[in-house]
């Protein structure tokens, strides 16, 4: 019963970016009386007088400030190739053991020729071991209410070991100034950046009491090399972005999921199916020794760690379905809420910048007639949340100032609103 697998891919990408950048200047003919609408107006923009000179002759006018520096191709391709071998030691027992080689090559490439290309080339050797023991073999049995035949009371316990890549994108890469209008920032890139090498180890239960129903419990841990950071600078004139390595992070948790559905409480409900998942996460990640000085000149109890970039503590999902095959309807509810994460990074020594915990709620219902025309609705952040990022202080003995009623800076929020949809598709 010995398997033998092994497959190989090649994957290439490639993105031109281009900008312009086109600014505001006024001459002596120009004004600005702190109302948009006028500053912009006919009568103040283009030729407006007669003196002999350009700038005294214009008002408001606009300066092509493309700078190709900040214009850039980039390429990615990615050979690997796999193997690896299936082995049934016991009619319960078997093991999955295998590699995969990555070669990594990605290159970023400003229009400005005298500027050095950004490469990154690695070739990574990724080993995994998947292990699976059956505690309860499941038997197929046939059901008295349709005469389906379904497995029933399988329970399983696997163990694994593999190594993954996180690889910066182009974005990342590109050591050129964007601005991004959205944020009211400049985000430059950092040439420096290498890939992030992740050690898994999982253990995981999983009970399957009857076919489409699963409940599991999983505990894993992570070891990141080279995890990345996206950083923002205080002291720069206007706000900043960039990402950086840093060098160590860690995490571990537990996950709880559940997929049942309802008709053990009643045969009414046996087109509804509820499934969930609960996550429970505690990362960490090294503070730079240069940085961690800055910190603790203001807040000396500060730890040497802080949770990993992007990480909530807790993460929770929750689904209830319908599913009527006779009637054409399908219709879900789904929440999900995740707990306060790192976003950014601040240097110099301030406190870093949480986005706060935020619940999502969204409904989608369908109607098929006829097996050809298809209605949705759909409606999306029903809740409507305030997405809030705060400067997040440590420890109570920090020397920052704080707000008079003892609460986080914003750094920023907003609210995104609810949003509505209906599609009607007819097949042919």
């Amino acid at each position: 019963e010995l398997k033998l697998k092994t497959g190989g891919s090649y994957v290439n990408k490639v993105r031109v970016f281009d900008e312009k950048r086109l600014d505001y200047g006024m001459g002596s003919q120009g004004t600005y009386n702190g109302s948009i609408d006028e500053y912009l107006s006919d009568d103040n923009t283009g030729y407006l007088g007669d003196n002999g000179s350009v700038l005294n002759d214009l008002g408001v006018f606009v300066i092509n400030q493309t700078n190709e520096l900040n214009n850039y191709t980039g390429n990615s391709t990615i050979s690997s190739g796999y193997a690896m071998a299936v082995l049934p030691f016991s009619a319960k027992f078997k093991a999955s053991i295998g590699a995969r080689v990555e070669q990594t090559n990605l290159d970023v490439q400003s229009e400005k020729e005298d500027v050095d290309k950004t490469s990154l080339n690695n070739t990574n050797v990724l080993p995994s071991v998947n292990l699976s023991y059956d505690l309860i073999d499941g038997k197929k049995v046939k059901s008295n209410r349709d005469s389906t035949v379904t497995k029933t009371r399988d329970m399983k316990i696997r163990a694994s070991f593999n190594q993954t890549l996180a690889r910066p994108n182009f974005r990342e890469l590109a050591p050129f100034a964007v601005e991004d209008f959205v944020n009211n920032s400049v985000v430059i890139g950092n040439p420096n950046l290498v890939l992030t090498e992740v050690i898994n180890y999982d253990l995981r239960w999983e009970y399957y009491p009857q076919s489409g129903e699963q409940i599991s419990v999983a505990g894993f841990y992570k070891d990141f090399t080279n995890p990345i950071e996206q950083i923002t600078s205080p002291t720069a004139a206007n706000i900043e972005y960039t990402w950086v390595n840093n060098a160590k992070g860690r995490l571990y948790g537990v996950e709880i999921e559940l997929r049942k559905k309802l008709d053990f409480i009643s045969r009414k409900l046996s087109n509804f199916e509820t499934s969930g998942n609960v996550t429970i996460v505690k990362s960490s990640s090294d503070v730079n020794p240069e940085e961690l000085e800055l910190i603790r000149g203001n807040d000396p109890d500060h730890a040497d760690t802080r949770p990993l970039f992007g990480q909530s503590p807790y993460i929770v999902n929750g689904t209830l379905s319908y599913n009527n095959d006779s009637s054409g309807i399908k219709m879900n509810v789904a929440f999900n809420v995740f707990g306060e994460r790192l976003v950014l990074v601040t240097k110099g020594g301030l406190p870093d910048i949480y986005e706060l915990a935020r619940p999502s709620l969204d409904f989608n219902i369908s109607k098929t007639f006829k097996e050809r025309l298809k209605i949705t609705v759909r409606a999306k952040n029903l809740l409507n949340p305030e997405y809030k990022q705060v400067y997040k202080v440590a420890t109570e003995s920090a020397n920052y100032i704080i707000t008079p009623d003892n609460e986080d800076f914003v750094y920023r929020n907003y609210k995104r609103g609810r949003s509505f949809s209906l599609s009607i598709s007819y097949k042919f």
